[in-house]
């Protein structure tokens, strides 16, 4: 079952590592408080016995220039390791998103990577600030039921409305108005977070590990505190020098390309689907003329081809549903669509998100360092069709950010980060959200680095890759010395699911 916290109160001494709650919380933040694992699907879970799974909530400031300023409840899930002898720093999952319900997926990360890593140290996850769950969370209620409002009707791009904008931004104006200030929920603020939770719980340093947007954290918290930090695993990175929206169509179309590459490099899914680019172009055009309406769960969805697109990206996510994609095209172009609406939901909106805390963090570090004109000059070579879709997208961002009170970040925070604090970079070749262009440059300012890439993957390789896997294992074993990839050359090509 759940166990119950240390009985004795750590000394002056001796550092505890995890703080007791038998005597009251100290006044001083930051602070953990213990409490029940009663978030998301961790309510009722229970270790396998090698573990024991403890939680509570990090107490820190809102802003830390304001000592008697409001307080950030943040929780935390804590799987505790009880091998014997086991590493004195633990790996801290940074969770991707940026805003994310991450302790929503905690058991999945606990069964696919923290069981592993139990084998010698303790694995921690926790959602960051504005996240759901968190105090405060930096939600915007009915933000999904407008998402698939708009995108019944079938104008093309209709989602990127000025409606749109405007919901947000009475959002923004209700949380302005609860007292919270918006310039405390961004990137840098949730590396302090990070640091502040190792600090609260007793260790001295701590390995962290980070996928997608928890990359950037992870160098930001190799900027700014690197004295915590034993070891960094960046996966799919996303670094801060990345145009995110200068380069929104270029990435999309690099990731269709490796698709088109890779099953024009089978000789039976280029057999069965010849001139894939080709194919799936023309069905895009034909959608963009004629959407078709399809079901989700939320409501019915007019497909344009800007939604299509977005519904095949979706499957480059993984090694496992990339192997459907050309199917889907071919399929699609015939107007047989049921595979697709799998994918819906996602192409529309991400139920679980914060959105006022992603648009906090991207109003202040992102859309600053772009623009339009970078994102029409990146955007050389695209298709028409996938630029302009991805146009209405960026161009709701800058109307959005326009009145957006999240303040603009310093230039260091645009900046590679340079360091020589180990880290380990993967990168998928089909990954559709962080090109592996991205990682390879952020390596490049990490002294002590050792990169990747994985030719069939996708986002996320370590907690889908045995492989990829191992390899981070044995980083964290000594994060000084190269580790074994020799596993990598054995690595199969993709297996297209061929109909016959």
């Amino acid at each position: 079952g759940i166990t119950t916290p240390e009985s004795a109160a750590p000394s002056t001494t001796t550092r505890s590592p995890i703080a007791s709650t038998s005597a009251p919380p100290p006044p001083d933040v930051p602070r953990f408080e213990e409490s029940p694992c009663d978030f998301g699907y961790l309510l009722g879970f229970r270790p396998r016995g090698r573990y024991e799974l403890r939680c509570g909530h990090l107490v820190v400031l809102e802003n830390r220039a304001d000592p008697g300023g409001p307080l950030v409840r943040l929780p935390v899930a804590i799987a505790k390791t009880l091998v014997p002898d086991a590493e004195p720093d633990p790996v801290v999952y940074l969770a991707g998103g940026g805003g994310n319900a991450h302790l929503n997926y905690a058991k999945f990360y606990l069964e696919i990577v923290g069981e592993a890593v139990l084998e010698r140290r303790d694995f921690i996850q926790y959602n960051q600030r504005g996240a759901p769950d968190t105090d405060p969370a930096l939600d915007c209620p009915g933000a999904t039921a407008l998402a698939f409002d708009l995108a019944a009707e079938p104008a093309l791009d209709s989602i990127w409305s000025e409606s749109h904008v405007a919901f947000y931004n009475d959002c923004r104006a209700e949380l302005e108005a609860r007292g919270i200030d918006l310039a405390q929920y961004n990137s840098a603020v949730n590396a302090a977070d990070a640091a502040d939770l190792i600090a609260a719980l007793g260790y001295d340093q701590a390995n962290f590990y980070g996928t997608s947007y928890g990359t950037r954290l992870g160098l930001d918290l190799i900027r700014d505190h690197p004295e915590l930090v034993r070891s960094v695993i960046l996966d799919s990175v996303y670094p801060p020098e990345a145009g995110y929206y200068s380069e929104f169509a270029r990435s999309a179309y690099r990731a269709l390309g490796a698709l088109f590459e890779g099953c024009a490099a089978d000789p039976d899914c280029d057999d069965r689907f010849p001139a894939l680019e080709t194919t799936f172009l023309e069905t895009v055009d034909a959608l963009n003329a004629a959407p078709v309406t399809l079901d989700s769960p939320f409501g019915p969805v007019s497909v344009d081809g800007g939604v299509f697109a977005d519904a095949v990206l979706l499957y480059l996510y993984s090694a496992g549903s990339v192997t459907l994609a050309p199917m889907i095209i071919d399929r699609a172009s015939r107007g047989e669509f049921g595979r697709i609406e799998d994918a819906i939901v996602g192409a529309v909106t991400i139920p679980d998100l914060s959105w006022a805390m992603f648009y906090s963090m991207q109003c202040r570090e992102e859309l600053p360092f772009e623009s339009k004109a970078r994102f029409d000059e990146m955007s050389q070579g695209v298709p028409d069709q996938i630029v302009e879709h991805y146009r209405a997208f960026v161009d709701f961002h800058f109307s959005l950010c326009e009145s957006w009170s999240s303040g603009e970040a310093d230039v260091v925070e645009n900046r590679r980060v340079v360091s020589d604090v180990p880290a380990l970079v993967f990168a998928g070749g089909y990954d559709p959200a962080t090109p592996p262009e991205w990682g390879l440059g952020a390596a490049e300012g990490l002294v002590n680095g050792y990169t990747f890439l994985f030719p069939a993957e996708g986002h996320g390789i370590m907690r889908a890759n045995e492989c990829g896997l191992a390899i981070g294992l044995a980083f964290l074993d000594d994060p000084t010395r190269p580790p074994d990839g020799s596993c990598l050359a054995a690595e199969p090509p993709t297996d297209f699911v061929i109909p016959r």
